[in-house]
This record gives C-alpha cells, structure tokens and sequence, in this order.
C-alpha cells in the first residue's frame, strides 16, 4: 500500500468522512497554499528493491518548507509482467533475427520501411537500422515498381491472403540482386501496412535460367534429330512428344501429353509381357521392334522403334524412352536394289533354266514318242493296248510338265521379287526342291552333287 513519509501527520477528514492523514504543508486550503501547487508539480521517481524482494516505486518532492514527501508504491507485479514481456520481445526478436530471410513492415500510406530483421542487412548491403524509414521502393529497381504495386493492389495471391511477387532490388554497393517477397496485408491502429519475409532467390534464378537454357538446347537436338522421340513414365502415360512424333503418326502433342499410351491413336508401345517384366524385373537391354502404318497417301510405313527403361538407383522403372527411326525409304531403296539385282541375275540364269526346262521337255517327248508307238503297234497288229504302259507313259508325262511349271514358277517369283512382308510357315521341303531345281545345272556343271 502507499506509504507516506518525512513529515508530522495529522488527523484530517475526507469527503467521505473518513480520516486521512495531512502533511502540515497541505493543511492549509488547496486552491491558495503554495505548497499544495508546489506538490503537484512532478517529483524525483524511482524504482528499486526493498529487502524483502519487493519492487517500489518511490516518487520524493521537496516541499518549500523544507520537508519531503514520499510516496511509496509496491509495482512488483508490474514489474514482473514488463520483464516477462521484454524476456519475450527480446526472444521473438532473437527468433526473428535468426531467419536467414529477411522480415519486414511497410506503411502503405507513406510507403516506408518501419521494420527490418538482421537478415537485412547482408540482403541490401546496409544495416537495417539505417533502412527503417526509407521509401521501399528506393531500393527497388524501377522497372519492377509497377509489379510491386500490382500485387500489393490485388492484396492476395493466395486463398489465405498471403501473397508472392519476384523484383530484383539493387544493393548500396550498386549490385543487382533477385528476391521474392512473400507479404499479407494488415491494419496496425488504423494504418494500412503490409508485413511478409523477403529472400534472395539470385541463385536459384540463375539456376532456373540455366535449367530452362539447358532444356531448350535439349529440346533443339531432339526436334532437330529427325528420329521420333517420346517420352512416358512406368505406367506409360505419355510426358512428351517431339515434332517427328506428330508427323509421323499425324497426332498433336496436345493429344498425347497426358494419356496412357495404349488409348492414344499411335502404335509405338513394348508389348505388354516385356513392360511387366520392366515393372517386376530390373530392366534389361533396349528392346527393339517395328511397327508399321499406313499413311494419308496409302503408303506403307515402317518404324524402326528402340524402347530403353530409365531406372533409378534401386533399379525401379521410372521412365521409358521411345525412339523411332523411320525406314520406310531404306527399306524402299533395299527393295529396289534387291529387285534390280534380280533382274541382272535373270540373264545369267536363263541358260541354267533353259537346261532345267529343257529336261523335262525331253522326257516328255520321249513318253509321247513311245506311247504313240504302242498305240500304233496295237493298231497295226490288231493286238489289244497295253493300257497299263499308256498309263505309266503319261504319269511320266504329268511329273516332267509339273516339274517344269514348278521351275517356271520359282524363276517367276524370284523375278517379281514375290515374298510375304512378315515371317510365316513354309514348307522346307518345298524350298529345297525349289533351290535345287534353280540351281541344278549349275552345280552339275561345276560338279557339285545334292544327295
């Protein structure tokens, strides 16, 4: 409770009735006495720490008369709650000091920093306390104001209010540096303010524009590569596609991002045994196959496809790389080739079928010749036909003409260059008898024997 002191205390009545005690320099009346003027007049104040761990506050006024009076008042909660919150502010100010991103207040109205953290300081080359008060954009570069004042005139990017803009500042050194700010918009006693964190993002832009420098060299080479390119990840949902992509199979790369391989209107995937075996064993070569397609103009298409697994370090697919060479001219111009060489091989091998032919003529001539005799004999003599002869005679005469029509046919579809566009089943005995019938006078000449 107040405690008074230092002067002779008499026994006066309150308002209430109730008795108080009166220094003598303020028994006289209030309105006249000096010294009751002299009283109000603000004394000595002091805080300080009684013996039993109490905190007073003591407020001492010499009077004209040469007394004092004290008042004593115990403000030890009040002292208390002010060193808790000064503890705090210093902690939160530790705290905020310790980030390395920069935090900061601005006046909206005057448009000047009010607060700054340390971070500040290695941010713009001064120290903070040097910046609180300065215009902020002062230190912004003027192409960038207007971006500044975009985002804080939209007041949130973000549904919870909070919004981020890129500027590059320029240091008190005259270097340029990149930051983004990330701030919220605020009312501080009535006073529009804006308060968020700024960080210096130089390194990562300086990364990014490398990345995206990179990507577009990369880009270039695969659009510029004249092979087809696609990229997809382990379920086969395509990521991207190149230009000779779309061309080829006459889609848009609009079609394709996004879409599982197998519903796109192309036919470029692995089978669907070897992707599984992608997925549960660790991948092995690249797999190569070929697909092929008709074109707008009814031209065959053939597509030279290598797909290669991309795994990570525990050798988990996490991407597959299709790269499609077209063939089609190659396998045009080997064609041609082919059927060119064929036909530089009809002349020499028109002697070997001539002699082929020739043979089987012969032995037909030679079957006719005595079946006629045997029907001539039958007549001249009146004997009866020995129709078993005749019969053997023109069975002979059926194998010579199939023989030679089986020759004629070979040289036929190796000179029409005849052959199925994809493997199938064959007889091989039908082969080897076409080879030897092709290449039987040859061989005899050279003597070479086929047993």
């Amino acid at each position: 409770m107040p405690v008074i002191s230092n002067f002779r205390p008499e026994v006066g009545r309150g308002p209430n009735g109730a008795p108080v005690c009166v220094p003598p320099a303020l028994q006289r009346d209030a309105t006249t006495s000096p010294s009751a003027s002299s009283f109000r007049s603000k004394g000595t104040v002091a805080i300080r720490r009684s013996s039993s761990g109490r905190w007073l506050e003591w407020v001492e006024k010499a009077l004209p008369s040469g007394s004092t009076v004290g008042l004593r008042v115990d403000v030890t909660e009040l002292k208390q709650a002010t060193e808790a919150a000064e503890r705090a502010r210093a902690e939160y100010a530790g705290l905020v000091d310790s980030l390395s991103d920069a935090v900061y207040k601005v006046d909206l109205e005057r448009g000047t920093i009010t607060f700054l953290s340390a971070a500040a300081a290695e941010l713009y080359g001064i120290s903070s306390a040097a910046l609180i008060g300065t215009p902020f954009l002062d230190h912004v570069v003027p192409e960038h104001h207007q971006r500044l004042k975009d985002a804080v005139r939209r007041g949130g990017c973000a549904a919870d209010g909070v919004c981020e803009v890129q500027f590059t500042i320029r240091r008190a050194d005259g270097t340029l540096r990149q930051v983004e700010a990330r701030f919220r918009r605020t009312v501080e006693a009535g006073t529009d303010m804006i308060a968020g964190v700024v960080r210096d993002v130089t390194e990562r832009a300086r990364l990014a524009a490398r990345l995206e420098q990179e990507t577009g060299r990369l880009r270039a080479i695969v659009e510029s590569s004249g092979a087809l390119v696609m990229l997809t990840d382990a379920e086969l949902n395509v990521i991207m596609v190149n230009r000779e992509f779309e061309q080829f199979w006459g889609v848009s790369a609009a079609h394709m991002i996004g879409r599982r391989l197998e519903e796109t209107d192309t036919d470029t995937g692995p089978g669907q045994a070897l992707w599984r075996q992608w997925l549960v064993d660790r991948p092995g070569q690249p797999a190569r196959f070929v697909r092929r397609t008709v074109d707008g103009h009814g031209r065959q298409r053939v597509l030279n496809v290598t797909a290669s697994p991309v795994a990570d370090e525990a050798g988990i697919v996490r991407q597959i790389v299709f790269l499609g060479v077209d063939d089609t001219e190659r396998a045009e111009a080997e064609q041609t080739m082919f059927h060119n060489e064929r036909l530089s091989m009809v002349g020499e091998m028109a002697a070997t079928v001539a002699h082929d032919v020739a043979q089987p003529l012969e032995v037909i001539n030679l079957a006719r010749t005595t079946a006629l005799e045997e029907v001539t004999q039958a007549a001249d003599t009146g004997s009866a036909i020995d129709t078993a002869y005749l019969v053997e005679r023109l069975d002979r005469i059926g194998q010579q003409v199939e023989r030679a029509s089986r020759i004629l046919g070979d040289l036929r579809s190796f000179v029409r260059g005849e052959r199925p566009d994809d493997a199938a089943p064959f007889d091989p005995a039908a082969a080897v008898r076409g080879a030897v019938d092709l290449t039987d006078h040859v061989l005899k000449t050279d003597a070479f024997a086929c047993r």
